[in-house]
């Protein structure tokens, strides 16, 4: 497939909404005006997932989607409709569960299994192959002792089973199942065990008895499996902890994951492992099904998942780029406001996040910062340091959810300075206490040192600035400890043992800073909430338009294929939501009175139960922003955003009673007529001034330098929050009648229609209408434009080429209409409205390019 690249539409596919449902939704993309429809992943992943990311079978396309059939309509349905697919794709890591027959392959015969280089598993050295699993639901002697371990057989062999989950036990092991006198090939077996790295003959030595084991087991009776002494060994504690450990794994509570685990996991997810991708053999095995799909002619783009886990992202997006020469590569890629994605990456741009960002702040009058700062300190008592809260949050992070990949990193750490007389003696927790804190300082998610290559200069600055940083706030370490570590993280050849810590360091950082900022801090530092989304940073509120246009000439000098998107599937709260939040900066002073009346007004809903400001303060911005909002989404909203920030409760650490407290607390402010009437009085205006803004950032999206980006259902106003709230069905047919009735309405219809969301469907059809009929009036220079007047800094504006320009309002609430003289300079004449129809004069006045719709799109000459 090839063409031009109008606007992408992204769609969650699931059991519920399966390929053959999103065939159905194509005829209505098409007329929007979406060239790329962009799937959620489409592999076979565990059952139930409505994501996708935990991926069972990379080579085959999921049964609950509708299987590889269902994918031949899809795309034959895409081709018909003028469609062309982007494919999100997930190299990082697979599901570690049962329905992972690499997995489970794997915990079957450890060293010896066909896929024991797939996974990023790391042993203790010295000691056997074993994989540390934590899934029990308590300590391992409890679990014994109640006798929740069961033995079973199925079509895989013999099996351990404990409640849903279920591990192979390994052919060694099955000389205590057949009963009778065990075969001297399981002794073989159990010897064989002991190797942590086998070598050839040994694997063949191990392939053979494995063969025998099996024919001796066949052999056996059925009853003999779990009848007589084997079957009370699920009831005998010391008989089945014998033959636990007879395994390629070990159990463990869930308490423990973070201490015990030695596998790299997705973030902290114990069910999802990681991939050593950047083996050749694993990279072919895992992108089989992808490069048919790509030879077929069936993919025009492919969406990659957290490259930065991987060991060497670079080198990965450079097989893949082999793979699909001539289509599109797009990473999603976590970028800090200084940072740019690296220019040597054979790929074409980052999935939107820094647009977000950027975009986002747009609508903040960053004036109003120390007034919300202020409110916030003085409602929550929270601190309103955003760098100190996450040092302490990534820092808790890499104590406790990462502990093990520490300790792991603290060992290479001293047996690299005992390698040499000048760092030999060194302090273990020092050392340690370093590697955390350098961790935590790292401003960005990873650095990349590649094997064999020199160090980038920027990589070395941020690895400087880090260390500086480490070393500043903790003078109780010995200055030799962060010199040493300096000295091995900037080597400029760094030996093999050195590079081995450096890489493991790197894939550490990205899911530290993930775990630690994202889904802790986001949720920790709640001064203004539409700050707190994924890619953008809590403490910028507000951005320059200046800076705004800096940034897009950036994308069109070296990423004009960049995604922009306003909301996605892993966004924090919609962009409608987020623009109308963003409005409180307009009203701070009004925001800062109504929190002090709210909190009395709703004081009896705490029940004399000291009151939690903190969640009080987000729960009153979230009904703000989302407004009219469902006790029933709001109680899940909120359950999930205390656990996420883990200040009196957690995912791990449920507190029942504060959680009940919050619940009943809610319950008592939508029981609260009082309260409703004053929400509903300070909203009103509010609703108004949000939808402008989201109109212009629509425009914006659909009109800089890059691909507009669209997440499913936002084309009409979508007041969604965290997933998995924006994963609700999207009701296709009401956008279907819109965008029919859009067709024929004019724009005082339109804006008649406030209420329904037309305005923002109808501004989409319009503009990819003439993006696709002329697309080169979107890839001319971008070129800002100054407005002039009293009210310039209410007004951006700018120029695609010499044909298209760019206007919209920003800070409409504060404007209050009042226009003055502010005026844009059009330069020309010639100039039409795309939206209103109406000609523009050289000197636009402000009130004539928004008066009759509320954003504005110029068009000169032929075809405007």
């Amino acid at each position: 497939m090839s063409g031009e690249w109008i606007a992408t539409y992204r769609l969650q596919l699931h059991a519920g909404f399966p390929l053959r449902a999103a065939a159905a939704v194509l005829p209505y993309l098409a007329k929007l005006g979406i060239s790329h429809v962009y799937l959620s992943p489409v592999l076979q992943a565990a059952r139930g997932s409505t994501h996708g990311y935990n991926v069972t079978d990379p080579t085959r396309v999921s049964d609950e989607l509708g299987g590889e059939a269902a994918w031949e309509e899809f795309t034959a349905a895409a081709r018909a409709h003028g469609l062309r697919v982007l494919l999100d794709i997930v190299p990082n890591h697979m599901a570690a569960t049962a329905e992972n027959p690499w997995w489970d392959d794997l915990l079957c015969h450890g060293p010896y299994s066909d896929f024991h280089e797939f996974f990023d598993v790391a042993p203790a050295p010295g000691g056997p192959w074993r994989a540390h699993l934590a899934p029990l639901g308590r300590r391992y002697g409890e679990v014994l002792e109640a006798g929740e371990f069961t033995l079973e057989v199925d079509g895989r062999g013999p099996r351990l089973r404990y409640f849903e989950h279920s591990w192979p036990l390994n052919p060694a092991s099955w000389g205590l199942l057949a009963g009778g006198e065990p075969d001297p090939v399981f002794a073989r077996l159990e010897e064989l065990g002991r190797r942590a790295d086998p070598g050839e003959d040994e694997r063949r030595a191990y392939r053979e008895a494995a063969a025998r084991a099996a024919e001796v087991l066949a052999a056996a009776k059925q009853g003999a499996l779990f009848g007589g002494a084997v079957g009370n060994r699920a009831t005998d504690p010391d008989a089945m902890h014998a033959l636990i450990g007879r395994q390629f794994y070990a159990l463990h509570h869930w308490k423990l994951e973070g201490e015990l685990v030695n596998y790299r996991r997705f973030f902290d997810i114990g069910t999802l492992a990681g991939l050593r991708t950047e083996e050749e053999k694993v990279f072919t095995a895992t992108h089989r099904r992808v490069e048919a799909m790509i030879r077929a002619g069936e993919l025009d783009g492919l969406r990659v998942d957290h490259p930065d886990g991987l060991r060497d992202p670079g080198a990965y997006f450079a097989r893949l780029r082999a793979l699909l020469p001539r289509g599109r590569v797009l990473v999603e890629k976590i970028l800090d406001e200084e940072e740019v994605l690296r220019a040597e990456w054979p790929v074409d741009g980052t999935v939107g996040y820094d647009f977000l960002s950027r975009v986002n702040r747009l609508w903040m009058d960053g004036q109003k910062k120390d007034a919300l700062t202020a409110f916030y300190a003085d409602f929550t008592k929270q601190s309103v340091n955003f760098p100190a809260v996450v040092r302490e949050r990534k820092r808790a992070v890499v104590e406790r959810t990462f502990a093990s990949e520490l300790e792991r990193l603290t060992d290479r750490a001293l047996a690299l300075a005992a390698g040499g007389w000048r760092h030999r003696d060194l302090s273990r927790a020092q050392v340690r206490e370093a590697i955390a804190r350098v961790t935590t300082a790292l401003p960005v998610y990873r650095t990349y040192r590649r094997a064999g290559g020199p160090l980038d200069p920027a990589d070395e600055r941020l690895i400087t600035d880090a260390v500086a940083a480490a070393r500043m706030l903790a003078p109780g370490i010995a200055p030799a400890v962060f010199d040493f570590l300096a000295g091995v993280l900037l080597a400029p050849a760094p030996t093999a043992e050195e590079f081995a810590f450096i890489r493991r360091w790197q894939q550490l950082c990205p899911a530290v800073a993930a775990k630690g900022v994202e889904d802790t801090a986001f949720y920790v530092y709640d001064r203004l909430a539409s700050c707190n989304e994924v890619g953008a940073s809590p403490s910028a509120l507000g951005i320059p338009s200046e800076k705004f246009h800096e940034f897009c000439h950036h994308l069109a000098a070296h990423w004009p294929h960049n995604l922009l998107g306003t909301s996605t599937h892993d966004h924090k709260r919609s962009e409608d939501v987020r623009a109308r939040i963003s409005a409180l900066t307009e009203v701070a002073d009004r925001w800062g009175e109504a929190l002090h009346q709210w909190s009395e007004i709703n004081a009896p809903a705490w029940q004399h139960r000291a009151p939690d400001r903190h969640a009080e303060y987000l729960l009153y911005q979230t009904l703000v922003g989302a407004w009219p909002l469902s006790e029933e989404r709001c109680q899940a909203y909120m359950l999930k955003a205390c656990r996420e920030a883990k200040i009196r409760t957690s995912w791990h650490e449920p507190n029942a009673g504060y959680e009940n407290s919050l619940r009943e607390f809610i319950a008592g402010v939508y029981a609260s007529e009082a309260f409703l009437r004053s929400l509903e009085q300070f909203v009103a205006p509010l609703v108004r001034a949000g939808r402008i803004n989201s109109l212009a950032q629509t425009l914006i999206k659909m009109t800089a330098p890059g691909v507009p980006d669209f997440y499913q259902g936002t084309e009409l106003w979508d007041l969604s929050l965290v997933d998995p709230d924006n994963r609700r069905p999207v009701d296709y047919a009401e956008r279907v009648r819109l965008l029919e009735r859009a067709a024929g309405l004019g724009v005082g219809a339109v804006i008649a229609a406030m209420d329904t969301g037309l305005p923002k469907l109808w501004l989409i059809a319009r503009t990819l209408g003439l993006r696709a009929r002329q697309p080169e009036l979107f890839a001319g220079d971008y070129q800002p434009l100054v407005a002039q007047g009293a009210r310039t800094s209410h007004l951006m504006a700018y120029r695609r080429g010499e044909r298209l320009i760019v206007a919209v309002p920003r800070f409409t609430l504060a404007l209050g209409g009042d226009w003055r003289d502010t005026h844009l300079r059009l330069r020309s004449d010639g100039w039409r409205n795309h939206f209103t129809g109406a000609r523009l004069p050289e000197d636009a006045a402000a009130t004539e390019l928004f008066g009759d719709f509320p954003v504005a799109l110029l068009v000169r000459g032929e075809g405007a």
